[in-house]
């Protein structure tokens, strides 16, 4: 478990930065957290970090996520800076009027959400700090009933493009997930109801959130 109020700064100007949920942050969470929210506020970290965007310019964003994850999610955005994979954007979802499509659209990158599972009554994993997205227009959701979302993704259904900043199961940044015991949308989902969710990775905590979205 990862100790909070702390940075962590590599020589190749890599930064993370930890603290427990401050009022002004929370201030700024008017879409994604609920007082319903099946975890405690306590729970939750404010993540800051720089990352590589498409231009190769270095550029710092923030997560929202549970306490349990912040080590995982240190270590491979540590690599996957080194790396210099590239990243749109990692902004809190309210940035975007609490609309998670319009945070797609824009290749945005986040993770808390205290939100259900669309189409269903069930909470995301979202809503329990503990799955992220990643460059989600360039790694798009489907399934048998919607054909891509965002539609604006529909280009990069191809995965033979082989872009910067895709995912796929060949890819490092797939592999750095699953070394830490992380999910991948685009295989956990398929077999129950076809989806195929490209941008989405999750860990599953025991106690906490105990089934696969």
């Amino acid at each position: 478990m990862c100790l909070v109020n702390f940075s962590y700064t590599s020589q190749n100007l890599f930064q993370f930065t930890v603290q427990k949920i401050t009022p002004s942050v929370l201030a700024r969470m008017i879409y994604t957290w609920h007082s319903d929210s099946p975890v405690p506020l306590e729970d939750l970290r404010h993540i800051t970090l720089t990352h590589y965007d498409f231009e190769g310019h270095i550029n710092k964003g923030e997560l929202i996520v549970h306490n349990e994850v912040v080590d995982d999610l240190q270590y491979i955005f540590k690599k996957l800076f080194e790396v210099k994979f590239p990243i749109q954007s990692i902004k809190m979802v309210d940035e975007f009027d609490g609309s998670d499509l319009k945070s797609m659209q824009a290749n945005n990158t986040s993770a808390f959400y205290a939100r259900k599972v669309a189409r269903t009554n069930r909470w995301s994993n979202h809503s329990f700090g503990c799955a992220i997205d990643i460059n989600p227009l360039l790694n798009p959701y489907s399934s048998p009933k919607i054909r891509v979302e965002p539609k604006e993704g529909e280009y990069y259904l191809d995965r033979t493009l082989n872009l910067p900043g895709m995912i796929t199961k060949n890819s490092y940044v797939y592999n750095l997930f699953k070394e830490r015991g992380w999910e991948w949308g685009g295989e956990c989902f398929f077999n129950r109801d076809g989806v195929i969710d490209r941008h989405h990775f999750q860990k599953i905590v025991t106690g906490l959130n105990k089934i696969t979205n």
